[in-house]
């Protein structure tokens, strides 16, 4: 009989054997996997074990290839590793992006952000990859944004930064290119709800003033809360329109929550037609990107306090060549700064 073997790494530990197993054989039902442990089908460490058996890092897990279901067959390297990814910073915890433009997080068809992860991870790590974690983006940008991207390298890391997110203790900061000019920095805090039609109708907008918003039996019916502090840093033109450089600051993270914002406001970001701005031409033809998170001092899992990304090459060049005051504005020194 041939077997399987998986080594179990640090995320492993402590974990049952029967739990890590059903990893494996999802098809399974659990009264089967413990059959299957009895009779010594799956083992730790070259013996039976107990299906309460809890998992040390280095154990080797055996599974009868039979009970295996054949995978799916792995795109050539080459493939796997078409999408170049950028490192801001990395560490055993988190590995953090700098996102390209035009690739999706995950799904959406073609090679994702999600499957370079993976595939880095495996090359790196080997027979030493955890049976119970996958590393993943912990959180989302749109295919057309680019920018910082937080990914999991382990699972304390995957837990210490979803926790923190959900807390509100990381910071995340942008800088969008929006048709028009924005008049002065304010805050936008509406329900923005989808529904159908139109793709530039796509997107409505219901004011909900913030006294009002508790006692509002509606809030939660007609739309998700969402708040976004947004202040120009600069103006200029660009093919023939005027727009304005936008440093925006989320604190809620709904869904196209800048892109429906920006629109519903009167200031949809330059080329994005779906949400009713005019077409831009170029390489890229929406500009917006993840520019810098904040997280806590200190923090138990060695990110920086501050994490910056450099604009793509396309966005750059317009920072340069389009907008006059760049000189003279903090932001757009400090977004330089970041690309040198």
């Amino acid at each position: 009989m041939q077997f399987l073997s998986f080594s179990a790494a640090t995320d492993d530990d402590g974990r049952r054997l029967d739990r890590v197993v059903r990893r494996y054989l999802a098809e399974q039902p659990l009264g089967g996997i413990y059959a299957h442990i009895r009779k010594g089908l799956i083992r730790v460490n070259e013996k039976k074990a107990d299906a309460a058996y809890r998992l040390h890092a280095g154990d080797v897990v055996a599974i009868a290839d039979f009970l295996v279901p054949a995978a799916p067959a792995a795109p050539a390297p080459k493939e796997m590793h078409r999408i170049q990814l950028s490192d801001i910073f990395c560490n055993d915890a988190v590995r953090i992006i700098n996102k390209p433009y035009g690739v999706s997080v995950q799904g959406g068809g073609g090679m994702t952000v999600a499957d370079a992860i993976k595939a880095d991870y495996a090359e790196k790590h080997g027979l030493r990859q955890s049976l119970s974690f996958t590393p993943a983006p912990l959180h989302r940008l749109d295919r057309q944004t680019t920018g910082i991207l937080v990914c999991s390298q382990n699972l304390r890391g995957a837990q210490w930064f979803s926790h923190a997110l959900a807390l509100h203790r990381i910071q995340k900061e942008y800088i969008a290119l929006v048709q028009g000019r924005l008049p002065a920095a304010c805050v936008w805090q509406d329900a923005v709800c989808p529904y159908g039609g139109q793709p530039q109708k796509r997107f409505h907008r219901v004011t909900i003033p913030a006294a009002a918003e508790k006692q509002n039996s509606a809030f939660t019916a007609k739309g998700k809360h969402a708040l976004t502090a947004i202040a120009p840093a600069a103006y200029g033109t660009f093919q023939g329109r005027t727009v304005t450089l936008a440093h925006i600051v989320i604190a809620t993270g709904r869904k196209h929550q800048i892109r429906a914002h920006s629109s519903a406001h009167g200031f949809p970001l330059a080329g994005d037609t779906a949400y009713g701005a005019a077409p831009v031409s170029g390489s890229q033809s929406l500009f917006l990107h993840a520019w810098r998170i904040t997280v806590p001092e200190h923090n138990e899992i060695g990110i920086p306090a501050h994490v910056q990304a450099p604009p793509p090459k396309p966005f750059m060049r317009i920072l340069q060549n389009s907008l006059p005051e760049i000189a003279n504005n903090s932001i757009l020194q400090a977004i330089l700064d970041t690309a040198l």
